[in-house]
């Protein structure tokens, strides 16, 4: 008998996962179209469509409450998703947050999913029977933390594996309908609007179905109850049969489910991706160290551009959403989804404060600009604080959103009246720590540019102290004008000593501008500007 081994996908990892999908459906869930008011009583019931007279009552009664003010409700379903994803990848109150996401999962398979078009005795799981939703669900409580206990129960996960794929079979065979007939409708209603390329595959297996009407379907329900039963019963080398499942899960997922119809209106990838999951959490890891190819490294370099773009696309109408509510939660959904990409991505921000500032204290927080990471850094450092930031680095249109959604104040660094005006009115507002980068643009590798007087004003103007702070590390992960190249490593924000600003004039400006420059460089290692590198450095003149 083989030694019992770890599993692929330990509990932790089935978790993560799953709050990968669930930040994806998040984002599918925030399309424009679906905060239409027609939304609801037009594609959203159309789940209702082929069920039984109980059914269809059911999911309308699920509907109704939410039809008045349903911009309002999607909104806050996007919301309750992007927090589900975020906390299950962060690990952070997994019971609650699986007691949650196992909750809004039996919501979205009432109403979103039609019961899993199980009533309707036309379902498939090659067409996403018994439902994405009811996966969720059942992986999310298959993956309940226990002490002591790395990957599934055994019993619990061969009792899934096999009533998913059996229970396959049986639907494959015992339909309303004959089984080509229920296969050919599947097939024509899930490549309905979908694009060419994904279509002519539905149509394919369409006119094979015709053309072979009791040897498709009966050929898909062996291989079905082979999967599932050897999943269940095999003693030596059972994972051959969840490659098999893994295999026909490939297929299902692009002929059937269309790619979860993502490309037509969808709000999540299917039942596939899901199978798959349940699958590594399944197999039993490789013994050994197998020698493995190295992946090239302008390849895993594209991978990270294309992850910084995915993650900065699904996070941005989350963000704005929150901050559209209040700027300090979207200042605080960036600060979370800043931390959460950088761990993915192998770019972990440690935050080192001898003594944290206190909230309200009313800092004017200066550091120094290596790389565009500084920016992240700061919001995660500081996440109550403002930001005053260059205005020409962002679209004129978009300028007002930002500034509404995370309280960030943009100024025109190439017209001085304007600029100075904008800090004179900071200086008159209440307390609160305002951050601004005083080099007033991104220094080279390895060097610093002059300081600015503005800040120091703005300080002295409005009794705020200064506040240095000492980036380390950021340009080594993302270098200026990299491309979004990024590398793997450690940025440290290093909140280094106020400096007082009491019984100090305007024309003390250069005094403290001085202080602040020796107190970073100081700080700063040679690598990134600080003594040593560039001897010859001094402040800007005014």
């Amino acid at each position: 008998m083989e030694a019992v081994r770890d599993r692929l996908a330990s509990r932790t990892a089935v978790l993560r996962v799953l709050g990968v999908f669930w930040l994806i459906d998040a984002g599918l869930q925030a399309e424009t179209s679906k905060f239409a008011p027609s939304y609801p009583l037009g594609e959203l019931a159309q789940s209702s469509m082929g069920l039984p007279p109980w059914a269809h009552a059911a999911v309308y009664a699920g509907i109704d409450p939410f039809v008045a003010h349903w911009g309002l409700w999607n909104l806050a379903a996007t919301l309750l998703q992007a927090v589900i994803g975020i906390s299950l990848l962060s690990n952070r109150a997994p019971r609650a947050t699986i007691t949650v996401s196992v909750a809004w999962a039996g919501m979205i398979w009432w109403v979103g999913e039609g019961f899993g078009f199980l009533p309707s005795g036309q379902a498939l799981v090659l067409g996403g029977a018994p439902g994405a939703a009811l996966a969720y669900a059942v992986l999310a409580g298959l993956a309940w933390p226990r002490p002591g206990r790395r990957d599934m129960t055994p019993a619990a996960w061969k009792a899934t594996w096999a009533t998913l794929w059996l229970g396959g079979a049986a639907l494959q065979i015992f339909g309303s309908w004959s089984p080509a007939r229920v296969l050919e409708a599947n097939l024509s209603e899930h490549s309905n609007g979908q694009p060419g390329f994904l279509a002519a595959t539905a149509h394919f297996a369409y006119r094979l179905t015709e053309a072979h009407p009791l040897v498709v379907p009966v050929a898909l329900a062996l291989v079905q109850t082979a999967v599932g039963l050897g999943g269940l019963t095999a003693r030596r080398r059972p994972q051959r049969w969840i490659y098999l499942g893994m295999a026909t899960a490939g297929p299902f997922w692009v002929v059937g489910e269309q790619v979860g119809s993502v490309f037509s209106g969808g709000t999540d990838l299917g039942l596939a991706p899901l199978v798959v999951l349940l699958a590594c959490a399944g197999l039993p890891r490789p013994l050994g160290r197998p020698t493995r190819r190295r992946v090239p490294d302008a390849l895993i370099i594209d991978l990270r551009r294309l992850g910084v773009i995915t993650g900065t696309l699904l996070a941005t109408p989350l963000i704005l959403a929150a901050g559209m509510i209040r700027p300090q939660w979207g200042r605080h959904v960036t600060r979370h989804s800043v931390l959460i990409l950088g761990r993915l991505l192998g770019v972990r921000i440690q935050i080192d404060a001898p003594r944290a500032p206190a909230d309200g204290d009313g800092h004017v927080v200066v550091a120094n600009h290596s790389s565009p990471l500084d920016i992240p850094a700061m919001v995660v450092a500081f996440p109550r604080a403002r930001m005053i930031m260059a205005a020409d680095i962002l679209p004129g249109w978009l300028a007002p959103v930002i500034r509404r959604c995370l309280g960030v104040i943009p100024i025109d660094r190439k017209n001085p009246a304007t600029a100075n005006k904008v800090l004179a009115d900071l200086a008159a507002e209440a307390d609160g720590d305002i951050v601004i980068f005083p080099e007033g643009a991104i220094a080279p590798v390895g060097q610093r540019l002059g300081f600015k007087s503005g800040p120091f004003v703005l300080a002295i103007q409005s009794a705020r102290s200064v506040l240095p702070v000492a980036i380390h590390g950021a340009s080594t992960s993302l270098a200026p004008r990299a491309q979004l190249r990024l590398r793997p490593g450690l940025v440290t924000v290093e909140v280094l000593d106020p400096i007082p600003v009491t019984d100090l004039g305007l024309g003390d400006r250069k005094t403290l501008r001085e202080a602040t420059c020796r107190a970073m460089l100081d700080a700063l290692g040679p690598e990134d500007g600080g003594r040593g590198r560039t001897p010859g450095w001094r402040a800007a003149e005014d």
